[in-house]
């Protein structure tokens, strides 16, 4: 069941933390892009 149904379950009273992740500049094809988290963003 997909969308909401009441107000108690209202889209502007939810709450989300997006993750975040940082590449370097490296021309390397098997970096991993999850291994550098950015921390200390609220």
């Amino acid at each position: 069941c997909a969308g909401y149904h009441s107000e108690a379950d209202a889209p502007s009273r939810r709450l989300a933390k997006p993750l975040i992740f940082c590449r370097t500049e490296s021309d390397c094809p098997m970096e991993n892009g999850y291994a550098r988290p950015v921390e200390g963003i609220h």
